[in-house]
């Protein structure tokens, strides 16, 4: 199996792939003549880079792109502490019940967590994850209870004569609700920790497998990097950030709706712009009946991300 490294760079947005060559009982080749989707570079499996602020949960997507129907996934991640050793308090995976795999590989379908390094999966070396601790209570979710540096979990789900997940695409990120969710929870410790790919034993590495047999395109992972900030939010509702929600607020936001001109000035580290009033991580058209509501009918404040106890589940 080839291997090259992968960073995320936080400041710069930057994000290095790996592409891991594999067997085909291990996944990824390169394509030998087979069917490839038209619009699809290929297979792909990215973890969501994303900030949270300091006390609060969030949703971490797993996005998958597959240019061939599929006949099996299997992606085990740790979760690894970074800068300050920041890590998270609370971690549950989870299948996504409104995403484009939900009715597709459903006869084999597992989630396991994992709180040892123990494992002996790097070619009988050690390393990896080896004990199954946190075996979930269902096929869809798994949670590990008592978090500690490093974890993991390994998202298994396989077709045998049912429905094969067709070719397809979760990107760009954002764009389409991700197959894979990683709820976590940060304390109060500022840093990084990063998502990456592992093993877990008995030599079970990430893979996604065509269907029909025949070897796959090359598969490309891009892990994420977390990191948990202090919260410093934009004024919500003041586009022009003049320190008062006006008229030329709403303009802007219908600017922004329905013609796209303007993107307002959110702060860097805010997890939610000065233009998504009711934090639910977008500027929609609710957002302009919010803010309509509280200029001209005294309706209630925009949300505020700093004291939502759990952004964006509990804004008000």
């Amino acid at each position: 199996m080839t291997r090259a490294a992968s960073t995320v760079h936080a400041l710069s947005g930057e994000v290095h792939t790996r592409t891991l060559v594999t067997g085909v009982c291990m996944g990824a080749v390169l394509a030998a003549g087979g069917f490839v989707a038209p619009g699809f570079a290929g297979s792909r499996v990215a973890v969501e880079s994303r900030s949270m602020v300091i006390n609060t949960s969030a949703a971490v997507g797993i996005y998958i792109e597959n240019a061939e129907a599929l006949r099996k996934i299997n992606i085990p991640l740790v979760i690894r502490a970074g800068e300050n050793a920041a890590y998270p308090t609370y971690i549950r995976g989870r299948y996504n019940y409104s995403a484009r795999i939900e009715g597709y590989l459903e006869e084999i379908k597992f989630l396991n967590g994992y709180d040892n390094e123990d494992g002996t999966c790097k070619q009988n070396q050690p390393g990896g994850f080896g004990t199954i601790t946190y075996p979930g209570p269902g096929a869809d979710m798994t949670t590990i209870t008592t978090p500690s540096d490093p974890d993991a979990l390994l998202f298994n789900r396989t077709a045998i004569v049912g429905p094969h997940l067709p070719p397809g695409t979760d990107f760009p990120i954002g764009s389409v609700p991700p197959s894979i969710i990683i709820d976590v929870t940060v304390a109060a410790t500022l840093g990084t920790f990063e998502i990456d790919t592992t093993c877990v034993n008995p030599a079970s590495h990430i893979l996604i497998a065509r269907f029909d047999g025949q070897p796959s395109t090359p598969l490309v992972f891009d892990k994420g990097l977390i990191t948990v900030i202090d919260c410093v939010c934009a004024f919500q509702g003041d586009l022009n950030q003049d320190g008062e929600r006006t008229n030329t607020d709403l303009a802007l936001l219908i600017d922004l709706l329905f013609v796209g001109v303007h993107q307002g000035t959110p702060e860097l580290s805010c997890p939610a712009g000065s233009n998504d009033l009711d934090c639910d991580g977008f500027p929609t058209a609710m957002d302009l009946g919010y803010l309509v509501d509280h200029l001209f009918a005294g309706g209630p404040e925009p949300c505020n991300p700093c004291v939502c106890a759990s952004y964006p589940d509990n804004c008000p």
